[in-house]
């Protein structure tokens, strides 16, 4: 397997094929948006969340919780105290949120278009753009088919986890803090949880080859995820490989990423006149997180774009010859 020049020429494609960001551009625009409203939302954060926990009438309904199920009924007021005239801004951003979820569907098929190895030309962008708008909903299909599992583990846990805090004695009550029927329950989720690990590992390794499927070979999102399926069977160690090297080039730019932590836990803090300073501060910073995580996100699918040829062709059959790659 030629690891070396797949990553080659998907840094090729991402830093030199302006196409890439073309297609990219209303995702990056997106989550930069995203990253400033957060910002509006979390300045001055501590100051508000103080304020809440000294005010009268929250002390009073915490005293009056006699059970966790009325403590967790404060939540919503808590979440309304905090964001005050804020809250218009976080419907905003749940909305954007989902144009960023079907962006991400779009974006991911036309990046895929738009990288393809084997090509003597590249193609134009509004080409690319034509396939992602085509490949979209069969990349969400997929997508959803994948969550399955773990949507059905997800509300299995919460059923467990309600009827476990429902079970709890009232606070203030004597006796043990959990009877049989909870503790029970709360080893069939330690049982459980682990699947959610495993599942999202497997996951991680199995959906860039289905979208692949589906976008290069252009099919529906069941016959993508049975070729993926053999792909993955008969390409293993390859498949694992690849999801290391995608998971370590992640790492990398999240430490990156993380380096403004302490700043932003110092902005977090900014009221009054710094409250205005901090949220420019924070928009500045948020547009290099956008442009790093949406970077490694298209790095991603160009990578498997430049693999999947190789990868889905049987070792025996397999060229001694690189491909033809339209990046100049």
């Amino acid at each position: 397997m030629r690891y070396g020049e797949w990553i080659t020429a998907a840094g090729r494609h991402l830093f030199r094929n302006v196409n890439v960001w073309v297609l990219i551009a209303p995702l990056l625009l997106l989550i930069w948006t995203l990253q400033l409203l957060g910002g509006a939302s979390v300045v001055g954060m501590q100051s508000r969340l103080m304020h809440v926990f000294n005010d009268p009438l929250f002390q009073r309904r915490l005293m009056g919780a006699d059970t966790p199920w009325e403590i967790l009924r404060l939540i919503p007021f808590i979440y309304a105290r905090i964001m005050g005239f804020r809250l218009p801004l976080l419907l905003l951003a749940y909305i954007l949120n989902i144009l960023v979820w079907i962006l991400t569907f779009v974006a991911s098929g036309a990046v895929i278009h738009q990288t393809m190895p084997g090509r003597a030309e590249r193609p134009r962008w509004q080409e690319s753009l034509h396939v992602g708008l085509n490949r979209a909903l069969h990349i969400f299909l997929i997508q959803l088919l994948l969550a399955l599992p773990l949507i059905i583990l997800g509300l299995g846990m919460f059923l467990i986890a309600m009827t476990l805090i429902m079970s709890m004695p009232s606070v203030s009550g004597g006796g043990p803090p959990v009877g049989p029927i909870g503790a029970g329950m709360f080893a069939i989720m330690c049982l459980v949880a682990p699947l959610f690990l495993i599942w999202g590992i497997f996951s991680a390794l199995f959906r860039p080859l289905a979208v692949q499927a589906c976008v290069q070979e252009m099919r529906n999102a069941w016959e993508a995820i049975t070729t993926a399926w053999q792909v993955f069977w008969n390409r293993l160690g390859p498949v694992i490989v690849l999801g290391i090297i995608l998971f370590v080039i992640r790492l990398f730019v999240g430490a990156l990423g993380s380096v403004g932590a302490p700043l932003m836990f110092i902005l977090q803090n900014a009221s009054g006149v710094w409250a205005v300073p901090a949220m420019v501060i924070w928009a500045a910073w948020g547009v290099i997180v956008a442009v790093l995580n949406l970077g490694v996100q298209a790095f991603g699918w160009i990578l498997y774009a430049q693999a999947w040829p190789e990868l889905k062709t049987p070792s025996h059959d397999l060229a001694t010859g690189g491909t033809t790659d339209a990046v100049g």
